[in-house]
């Protein structure tokens, strides 16, 4: 959009918990808060309705009721585009099925509907990492500059690689006895990597357990990050392990490669894998959780991109 029109307002209504990914951001003019609490909400619509607008985009995909109501009042009058709509298709302009048959990527999906304004999917940008300020990328420049120069690693191999171990959703959490077994499968050969482990605030207590019961020199990431500290450390990685979560995409903003853990779920993972990554994404065998994914097959994954990794480096 700013490439095309570098002339437009464009703001974003987002919620508290995903405001941080784009509050850097100066693509975008204004960001709006969407609480799910109605005086202040009814408050925000007021707001935005004041600066009439003239497009509006839902990005959620599917018949979602609130959705349909936010982008009817935010802006009357206004040209409605969205997708992946059944029952709601008709109360927008311009509306862009999804195929769930196809596989599609939930980023190919939203990014049709740039073509209400005439712009060509082979125009398309695929490249959008993650806007960072100046503070975060700070904190991320001191702690790795501490992990590299850290003299208790017995190897050269400068390579970090990130373990998340915060999984959001008891069905993505693959338990601590599989994070300790794949940390020591790691660490046994010292030229796999220096290691760091993530997570958040709340559960830091059990990834000092995990490291604890390792057995190994492993790094943690500083206590009282956010989630942008959080995504400028990610930047500076070689690669992340982690389950399906948020950190997989901003990963992937930044080009840095997953190791993607996922249920067999298959409408969920082709809509949120790794994208533009055909390789290191593994499917436990169960379609609502990822407990049967062994240590020994993530070990495997990551072996093999690192070595895929070393080649391209030659």
């Amino acid at each position: 959009l700013r490439r095309s029109f570098p002339h437009i307002k464009l703001s974003v209504l987002a919620s508290p918990r995903n405001c941080n990914v784009i509050k850097a951001d100066d693509k975008i003019d204004t960001i709006y808060l969407y609480r799910k609490q109605v005086f202040k909400d009814w408050d925000t619509v007021k707001s935005i309705r004041k600066r009439k607008y003239d497009l509006v985009v839902d990005m959620i995909c599917g018949d979602s009721v609130t959705s349909l109501f936010l982008s009817q009042l935010v802006a009357p009058g206004a040209t409605r585009v969205a997708v992946g709509k059944t029952a709601f298709a008709k109360y927008y302009h311009y509306h862009y099925p999804v195929n769930l048959s196809k596989g599609e990527h939930m980023i190919d999906i939203t990014l049709r509907t740039l073509k209400c304004l005439g712009l060509n999917e082979d125009s398309f940008s695929y490249e959008a990492p993650m806007s960072l300020s100046d503070s975060a990328q700070s904190v991320a420049n001191k702690f790795v500059a501490n992990v590299a120069n850290n003299k208790r690693w017995k190897s050269n191999n400068s390579k970090i690689i990130g373990l998340n171990i915060s999984a959001g959703a008891p069905n993505r959490d693959w338990g601590e006895g599989n994070y300790v077994e794949l940390l020591k499968l790691l660490s046994a050969d010292i030229g796999y990597g220096r290691l760091v482990v993530f997570s958040v605030p709340w559960e830091r207590h059990k990834a000092q357990r995990i490291i604890s019961n390792s057995n190994a020199d492993i790094e943690l990431i500083p206590p009282g990050l956010g989630l942008e500290e959080v995504s400028a450390l990610i930047s500076k990685l070689d690669f992340l392990i982690t389950p399906d979560t948020s950190l997989i995409h901003i990963a992937r903003s930044f080009n840095v490669p997953v190791i993607g853990l996922y249920s067999n779920h298959t409408r969920n993972f082709n809509q949120w894998r790794a994208y533009g990554q055909t390789s290191g994404l593994i499917q436990g065998s169960a379609a609502d959780d990822i407990h049967d994914i062994s240590p020994k097959r993530v070990l495997a994954e990551t072996v093999a991109m690192l070595e895929r990794d070393s080649r391209k480096a030659i």
